[in-house]
């Protein structure tokens, strides 16, 4: 797993290369008035491609994100998905118009919110914070994580620095993970490792203020 690969869909490079026309198109429900049935036709048939290219937008997305974050999580224990009610902006929609996909994820009282973002044309980039379940960000300042990940947004994400083997184009479209479900699993076990330390400290101080 830590050398898998896998290719950008070319109907990604198609929207690329379309993308405003193609944005046009999308915000449009229903062909104009004054077309004739061979335009409306065509019509239908560009909102049906568009489709696609969303779908297999998501679905490289997905591919994506199980590879590294779905790796590192199969490994812990502890650490629960949450149902989609809890992540909606994963829609396909929304990963295509956030050009990320993310989902969340319970380890006691605390979420770990993992994600993964085409931050750039052609460049992929993994992210992912942690709050004590009641909007608390404070958290990602205070670990102590490898060289590999800064954290940006104020203290409120984590983010990987640029990986040269992230970057894709319609001449390379493969995108080479090499060791970074490797790194995203050091990442989360140190998290964890922080988070314990936590609950229990926690816990102390519910001890002794019960005295």
């Amino acid at each position: 797993m830590s050398e898998m690969q896998f290719s950008a869909p070319s109907s990604l490079f198609y929207y690329y290369d379309n993308q405003k026309a193609l944005d046009v198109l999308d915000g449009q429900k229903n062909p104009p008035l004054t077309f004739t049935m061979e335009k409306v036709i065509s019509f239908y048939k560009a909102k049906a491609n568009l489709e696609v290219c969303k779908y297999e937008f998501y679905d490289f997305m997905c591919k994506f994100y199980k590879a590294v974050w779905g790796t590192a999580c199969e490994k812990l224990t502890g650490i629960e998905p949450l149902p989609f009610r809890d992540v909606k902006e994963s829609s396909i929609e929304d990963v295509w118009g956030n050009d990320e996909i993310y989902w969340v994820y319970k380890y006691g009282n605390y979420r770990l919110w993992l994600g993964c973002q085409v931050v750039d044309v052609y460049k992929l980039s993994i992210y992912y914070s942690v709050d004590d379940g009641s909007d608390n960000w404070t958290v990602a300042q205070s670990l102590k994580l490898n060289s590999i990940w800064e954290i940006e947004d104020e203290g409120m994400n984590i983010r990987i620095k640029d990986i040269k083997t992230l970057r894709f184009s319609k001449e390379v479209p493969v995108v080479k993970l090499k060791n970074l479900s490797i790194i995203a699993t050091e990442s989360l076990e140190t998290t964890k490792e922080f988070i314990d330390k936590l609950i229990k400290s926690a816990k102390r101080k519910a001890k002794k203020a019960a005295k």
